[in-house]
């Protein structure tokens, strides 16, 4: 009986220890990348970032209040759109203000707008997240 209290007493520890080592949320695939990218110095230079891959990190701004099927991040004064890779995964609703590193793919995407009475086509970016890590 003395060492089912004692494996008993060892589990409760081990998770109690661990449950508060966890300081983020994970969503999506594993983050690979270890190099973080400013959001800035992807879209300086737009064409030559298109269809790479970046880790970037910042804070979220904004994220959807339906479904928290996007979310802005903000690193510095720049900010990005990010979206879900298959739309697979979601970001809690009430997680704006948390620090959040996303891996993902840079593209340009257009979109047209009209303009004093002609169509004119204008340019926006995305970045499509794989994997987010939010911190608590």
């Amino acid at each position: 009986m003395k060492q089912f209290s004692i494996i008993i007493l060892s589990l409760v520890w081990f998770i109690s220890c661990n449950s508060n080592d966890v300081k983020s949320d994970y969503f999506g695939d594993e983050i690979t990348l270890t190099k973080s990218t400013s959001i800035e110095s992807i879209v300086i230079n737009p064409n030559e970032s298109t269809g790479k891959e970046f880790l970037i990190s910042g804070v979220m701004t904004q994220v959807c209040q339906k479904k928290g099927c996007w979310m802005d991040v903000k690193d510095g004064e720049n900010s990005l759109n990010i979206r879900f890779k298959d739309y697979a995964f979601f970001m809690p609703k009430d997680g704006a203000g948390r620090k959040v590193k996303a891996q993902g793919i840079f593209n340009i995407a257009m979109y047209e707008e009209e303009v004093e009475g002609k169509t004119v086509e204008k340019e926006y970016f995305t970045f499509t997240a794989s994997g987010v890590e939010l911190e608590k």
